[in-house]
């Protein structure tokens, strides 16, 4: 293993070699080292005649090129008497031996520049299938593409196929932070970018932050159904509370297995709250039920909640937490209208500890 190789098993090491006054050498390749490495390459292909370095390093030919680099110990080989990083050794070699590899080498024409910009907005950065069309190495077009040219594409208004692009791709992230329990926000905006084509990832998350509330009212609009809407009638209604002040949004939070976060709740129960005008909270808490709720009273006679309450549990479960999960379980389990109230315990309590150690983590006081 390469000594400045700066991966945790090394880090030790480079450690104490710091406390001697060792380190690394920093700053511009002197003509010695750069002759040095130069030896190095040398003996290294002398070694591994069979192994073509350039078309392995450069355009990976035979596969895996990471794994011939390990096996055939190149980066050892190549660093030899070299006191540099293994990192800042891999750029030089990079840098210094695309022609070699067949790359064009040197500055970008106007028209490369021009010709990068298509072929991203068609394909995306996609630089090994662009690297092939323009005769560039991988490593060089992604610097160049980076440092020049992102920064500089499209700032002007969005047009309709851009943003239908973004809509697509953030809903699919989106959905998959849904359905895995991830903060619903965070978001790739290198991916985002790349799928959106002509913008780039910093102008991808302005755009976004510009327009969160609509994009998170259109997407709770799909994932906060009349079942979880109901679910939250029913655990306000049985939880008695008389002002908003007084909701525990932690249970609540629990409740929807933590698919929603407490900022996202209290929007959707402002958005509930609309739906019943110029009426104190317990009364429109009680025309909600009315309203949306049928049969529940039949539901929940069947099951005597009072004994699931006082179930030996290390926090008592209330009967607002544990008649919405019953209401959300017969909705989301196959069967469950048969299940015994014996069973039915052992469900509650199981779903409740699950969820709770799941998403205590993430439960946060806003």
């Amino acid at each position: 293993m390469h000594v400045w190789d700066t991966s945790s098993k090394n880090k030790l090491l480079i450690q104490k070699l710091k406390e001697h006054g060792i380190e690394a050498k920093k700053g511009s390749w002197t003509d010695g080292e750069v002759k040095q490495m130069e030896e190095n390459l040398n003996i290294y292909q002398k070694l591994n005649p069979d192994i073509d370095i350039f078309k392995v390093f450069y355009r990976g030919e035979t596969g895996d090129n990471r794994a011939v680099l390990k096996k055939s110990n190149f980066w050892d080989i190549l660093s030899y008497k070299i006191c540099r990083s293994l990192t800042v050794i891999q750029g030089r070699f990079r840098h210094l031996y695309q022609d070699r590899a067949g790359y064009k080498i040197g500055r970008y024409s106007k028209k490369e520049v021009e010709y990068i910009r298509e072929l991203v907005v068609k394909h995306g950065r996609n630089w090994s299938f662009i690297s092939n069309l323009m005769n560039r190495s991988i490593g060089s077009l992604s610097v160049f593409y980076t440092t020049y040219i992102e920064n500089d594409i499209n700032k002007g208004h969005w047009n309709n196929d851009e943003k239908e692009r973004f809509l697509i791709i953030t809903n699919k992230i989106m959905k998959y932070n849904h359905e895995n329990n991830i903060p619903l926000f965070k978001i790739s905006w290198r991916t985002t970018s790349n799928f959106v084509l002509s913008r780039s990832s910093r102008s991808c998350q302005y755009f976004f932050s510009k327009n969160k509330v609509f994009l998170e009212n259109s997407f709770y609009e799909r994932y906060f159904t009349s079942t979880k809407k109901n679910a939250m009638i029913i655990y306000l209604y049985f939880s008695s509370v008389k002002s908003k002040a007084e909701i525990d949004w932690k249970e609540l939070f629990v409740l929807y297995n933590g698919q929603f976060d407490e900022v996202s709740l209290k929007n959707q129960f402002t958005k509930l709250m609309s739906e019943v005008l110029n009426v104190d909270f317990q009364c429109a808490v009680e025309n909600l039920y009315k309203k949306e709720t049928i049969d529940l009273e039949v539901l929940f006679k069947r099951i005597n909640f009072v004994n699931i309450m006082q179930y030996s549990m290390t926090k008592p479960l209330t009967v607002a937490y544990l008649k919405a999960k019953y209401y959300l379980l017969i909705h989301d389990l196959p069967n469950f209208m048969q299940k015994t109230s014996e069973e039915v315990i052992v469900i509650l309590h199981t779903k409740y500890c699950s969820d709770k150690s799941k998403n205590t983590s993430t439960v946060t006081t806003h």
